[in-house]
């Protein structure tokens, strides 16, 4: 902040260049300007008029050589330069621009500067400030949704589970109809009484193997769900306490950090409460290996 007063004074009149990247060079009327000015001029005009003295100064590669360096008003212009990279973060297409601002719009969604900003015609630019609250407040407003996506799961899961459960003495009722029909007619349907019953065991196995994959599978749902929900609540506590701090240090980058990960964070929850899963295809309360067996009765 001590530094603030100077800034006008460390870049060349003429070009704006900051003399942190240009040689400053000292003028017989002890006025400055950057070498590449004075080179510039010397083959246009041959000479310079200070636009502060308005003294004239006839110029040629040879004088500009000899004249003296402004060393110490280039070792400010280089502390200015690296007191500025500690707290701003600058855009690098423009590089004299802070990225102060954010675009909203959905092909966007990026920090941008004061001049970028003109070129995103009819998008919706705010703050830094406006956009970490903003998405803040989108997390927070999305949380009850993937909380109601937990919940749809654990009921599919408390489904399939009893499913799990009922599979064994479904397939011991089938096997027992299957023998009371068949012992009426042993000795003409031995054959066709073993062929159900491994017909049973083969979609008992199939069924049971079918189950116990979904199961799996929305187990497995449920909890990266329930791992990914409490990653991004311990984020949302984490950077309000750390944007505080970048807030009260005034430190955009610290900033635009957080924005990025606060974005990171809407855009999982947003996907988890868009995300899709495929209930149960046994139905609600029997499993189809009673009907396939007995169609072959």
């Amino acid at each position: 902040k001590p530094l603030q007063p100077f800034q006008s004074d460390v870049v060349c009149s003429l070009c704006k260049t900051r003399y942190a990247s240009a040689t400053p060079k000292i003028l017989p009327c002890s006025d400055t300007y950057c070498e590449d000015c004075l080179l510039s001029l010397s083959q246009t005009q041959g000479k310079i008029v200070c636009d502060h003295c308005k003294r004239e100064t006839i110029l040629s590669n040879d004088v500009i050589t000899h004249l003296p360096n402004n060393s110490a008003l280039r070792r400010l212009a280089i502390q200015l330069h690296e007191k500025e990279k500690e707290v701003n973060v600058r855009c690098k297409e423009h590089p004299r621009e802070l990225l102060s601002l954010f675009c909203k719009d959905k092909d966007c969604m990026k920090p941008v500067c004061n001049v970028c900003s003109t070129t995103h015609k009819d998008h919706h630019i705010i703050s830094i400030d406006d956009a970490l609250e903003f998405y803040s407040e989108l997390i927070t407003s999305k949380l009850p949704s993937a909380r109601s996506v937990v919940e749809n799961i654990e009921i599919e899961t408390t489904k399939v589970k009893g499913y799990i459960n009922l599979l064994p003495k479904e397939c011991l009722m089938v096997k027992e109809k299957i023998s009371s029909e068949m012992n009426k007619i042993r000795s003409m349907l031995l054959t066709k009484e073993k062929e159900l019953l491994g017909l049973a065991d083969k979609l008992t196995s199939e069924i049971s193997n079918d189950l116990s994959n979904e199961h799996q599978v929305l187990n497995s749902i449920l909890q990266n769900t329930k791992k990914s929900i409490q990653f991004i609540k311990s984020q949302l506590l984490e950077m309000d306490t750390n944007f505080s701090v970048a807030n009260s240090n005034n430190n955009t980058e610290m900033k635009i950090n957080w924005l990025n990960q606060t974005i990171a964070s809407f855009e999982k929850v947003n996907e988890i409460t868009k995300s899709t899963y495929q209930p149960s295809k046994w139905g609600k309360s029997t499993l189809p290996i009673n009907k396939q067996v007995s169609n072959k009765v």
